[in-house]
């Protein structure tokens, strides 16, 4: 799956720019203005680090010292990147079904009071009870 994912995003990886910060008003960068030295790490690594900081929420810091990268280009990396797979993604999947398909496939009671409803997004937490002990946690 990761293969498929990355393969799908190359092409449009391997043209992107990495992002330099925000612009002023003059619509000049804010920071260095010349294109830094080439990426430390490979196009792969970079969408792999991408994908363990959104899966496993770690901080900047955390992943700077398991790459061997700095904390700003672990930061412009995940902000590149992130930018890249919105707009790849919001092309080439549609999250929503259009408002016929949502029609024919209502169920019966929503039809009657909720002839709007365009999504039902549900919100339902399930809470466990865990050891605070991290040997019993492991057992």
């Amino acid at each position: 799956m990761f293969l498929a994912c990355f393969n799908f995003l190359l092409p449009s990886a391997k043209e992107m720019r990495t992002w330099q910060g925000k612009r002023t008003k003059s619509g000049d960068r804010v920071g260095r203005g010349k294109r830094g030295p080439k990426p430390k790490l490979e196009l792969q690594e970079q969408f792999f680090m991408v994908l363990v900081r959104l899966r496993q929420a770690y901080f900047v810091e955390d992943l700077s010292d398991l790459f061997f990268v700095s904390p700003a280009t672990v930061s412009r990396t995940f902000s590149t990147w992130i930018n890249l797979m919105f707009f790849k993604f919001s092309d080439e999947l549609s999250m929503w079904m259009s408002r016929r398909k949502v029609d024919k496939h209502m169920p019966p009671c929503f039809k009657k009071w909720y002839l709007s409803t365009r999504c039902i997004i549900d919100a339902i937490e399930f809470f466990i009870e865990k050891p605070s002990s991290c040997y019993l946690e492991s057992l």
